[in-house]
C-alpha cells in the first residue's frame, strides 16, 4: 500500500499514542473528517498518520468509537455521553443514514477480524474506507 501504517503495531492501541504526534495529528482528526464525510480532510490525516507511524489499530479504534457513539445517539442512550460528544456526534449524523452505519460497522467488524486472521491488511481496510467518502 502507497501509505502503510504497520511500522508500530498494537493490539487495542487507544492508550497514550491517541495524543497527538511527532507533526500534530491524531486518529481522532481522522474520525472527525471521516464522519463529516470530507474527503479529502480525511485521506490527508491518514497519510499524515501513516507518516508518523500511527498503527492502524489506533486508527481503527477511533473510527470504532466514534460509530459506536453514533448509535447510542440514535437509540437516544447519551445518559453516559458528555455534551461535547453528544453534540458533535449529533452533527456528523446529519451526513449519516442508519443504513451507512450499519454498512460501515459491518465493514468494520469484518476488517479488523479479516486483519487479525492475517487474510487482509488493516491499513489497506482503513485506506478502502477513506477512498468510499469520494462516493458519498
Amino acid at each position: 500500500s502507497p501509505a502503510s501504517f504497520g511500522a508500530k503495531t498494537g493490539y487495542g492501541a487507544m492508550g497514550g499514542s491517541a495524543q497527538r504526534g511527532k507533526g500534530g495529528m491524531n486518529s481522532f482528526a481522522f474520525t472527525d473528517a471521516f464522519f463529516d464525510k470530507n474527503f479529502i480532510q480525511a485521506v490527508n490525516a491518514l497519510t499524515e498518520l501513516a507518516k508518523q507511524e500511527v498503527a492502524a489499530e489506533e486508527i481503527h479504534g477511533a473510527l470504532w468509537w466514534q460509530t459506536k457513539v453514533m448509535f447510542q445517539i440514535l437509540k437516544k442512550e447519551t445518559k453516559s455521553l458528555s455534551p461535547y460528544v453528544v453534540t458533535k456526534s449529533s452533527r456528523f449524523l446529519k451526513k449519516w443514514s442508519e443504513t451507512e452505519l450499519r454498512n460501515l460497522s459491518n465493514e468494520m467488524v469484518e476488517s479488523y477480524h479479516q486483519a487479525h486472521l492475517g487474510k487482509t491488511n488493516l491499513d489497506d481496510a482503513l485506506q478502502k474506507m477513506a477512498l468510499a467518502l469520494a462516493k458519498a
